[in-house]
């Protein structure tokens, strides 16, 4: 099949179909271009373009440049992808770019439950801080803490009779 690049013929092959390993392949690869696993985010202004890379890599001889900006050019300025598509079988191609993107939900839906688990794991977790200060200081006042701030700044605390004190409680609860 001949196709126009930049003022150019350029002869390509075109596969009518891909086989099953072809197609889920296709998928995986377009998923993989368009979700980030760091950030769980999809990459939607990339959804089309990765798309269009991946029936032209999957379905032609046709090679596209390595440079992004080259290839990009390649896709959008040039009637490689349209002369592709008419020699493709159309459901196919459908049924590609909804399992594409069902698989993209599916991957950022999955990535929005882990994050808001772990939101919740450190909510949890500061309830559970927060309930071990109130035990352990629940029964000291404002007054008493303004207090301690008080000795703090005016220098009047003193480090050894805290340790005393602290080793005296211990002992006497291990009396008990």
């Amino acid at each position: 099949m001949a196709t126009k690049n930049e003022n150019a013929t350029v002869e390509m092959n075109v596969k009518h179909m891909l086989d099953f390993n072809g197609f889920t392949d296709a998928v995986n690869s377009i998923v993989s271009g368009c979700f980030d696993d760091e950030t769980g985010e999809i990459f939607y202004e990339a959804v089309d373009f990765i798309e269009r890379s991946e029936v032209i890599e999957r379905y032609t001889d046709y090679v596209l440049p390595d440079n992004i900006n080259e290839a990009f050019k390649a896709i959008y300025e040039t009637d490689v992808y349209e002369q592709a598509c008419k020699n493709i079988d159309e459901n196919q191609l459908v049924r590609l770019f909804a399992a594409a993107e069902a698989k993209l939900e599916a991957k950022e839906k999955r990535a929005n439950a882990e994050a808001q688990a772990g939101v919740q794991a450190v909510m949890a977790r500061f309830e559970q801080l927060s309930e071990q200060m109130e035990a352990a200081f629940g029964s000291v006042t404002p007054e008493q803490i303004s207090g301690v701030f008080n000795a703090m700044a005016d220098g009047a605390f003193d480090e050894e009779k805290i340790v005393d004190a602290l080793m005296k409680r211990e002992k006497k609860n291990g009396e008990e």
